[in-house]
């Protein structure tokens, strides 16, 4: 059986929060370099919002940056539940 996962990158217009930011901090907490990540991803992002990336090619190296478990993931649906716009 092959896992398939849907992902959704509101821009936090749908949530009061940036999801992707939410789960960075969720896989992140505890790690060394966690500040170089962050740092890593919001580059990225800003190259894909100036159109020199794709959104794919962007969502696929930033989550290649976090090591995001199902927990992770549970616990990020948790937080956003509380912030619907």
């Amino acid at each position: 059986m092959v896992n398939k996962y849907i992902v959704i990158d509101f821009d936090s217009t749908f949530t009061k929060v940036e999801a992707f930011d939410v789960l960075a901090e969720l896989s992140l907490k505890g790690h060394s370099d966690q500040s170089d990540k962050k740092k890593r991803i919001e580059e990225i992002t800003q190259q894909a919002m100036d159109g020199t990336l794709s959104f794919r090619d962007s969502l696929e190296q930033r989550l290649a940056l976090l090591p995001v478990t199902r927990s992770h993931i549970q616990a990020l649906a948790t937080q956003l539940k509380s912030q619907v716009s």
